[in-house]
């Protein structure tokens, strides 16, 4: 299962690599109030170090480097496994397509899955309470039109729209 968090945070006005990668933690709801030593930060800056040289990275590589007992970097490295940047692959962990923007690309992937799934559903409850017609008069229209379209087998296109409305007037 992933969870993705995602924050609107302005973009670090200085461009440093150190601001970009506490901004993309933050962004992506690694950072919060209980990480008063920065831990997240620290654990995704030293994997994208240690990534640069190895494909596989122990988790006691990072915690050995970073001077931080394992479960403490275990804990973070569970939240960079749920969201989707780092999987586990044989006792060791990776990075999910290589590199930081293919991970996010993947996540934003994930995403657009995740929404389309929640769209198909959300349409047919809408469907079942008639709330897709009931209380939008743009698309009660919208849906008369449609019908009119597939009755006269026309698809359904910005230009066929004022063709099916001047139908529907007449009608």
């Amino acid at each position: 299962m992933k969870k993705i968090t995602i924050q609107n945070l302005d973009k670090p006005k200085e461009n440093k690599l150190k601001n970009g990668v506490k901004w993309i933690c933050s962004s992506l709801g690694l950072r919060n109030g209980r990480d008063l030593d920065d831990i997240s930060f620290k654990v995704l800056y030293e994997l994208l170090e240690l990534f640069s040289k190895n494909n596989l990275i122990s988790t006691d590589e990072v915690a050995r480097s970073l001077k931080i007992e394992s479960p403490r970097v275990n804990h973070h490295v569970r939240g960079l496994m749920e969201s989707g940047i780092i999987f586990r692959e044989k006792r060791k962990i990776a990075l999910r397509g290589g590199s930081l923007s293919a991970a996010i690309e993947e996540m934003r992937r994930d995403s657009d899955m995740m929404f389309s799934r929640l769209l198909e559903v959300s349409k047919k409850i809408d469907e079942a309470f008639e709330l897709w017609i009931k209380f939008n008069p743009v698309n009660k229209l919208e849906s008369l039109i449609f019908e009119v379209n597939n009755k006269l087998g026309i698809a359904n296109s910005q230009g066929h729209l004022l063709i099916s409305w001047c139908f529907l007037i007449k009608l």
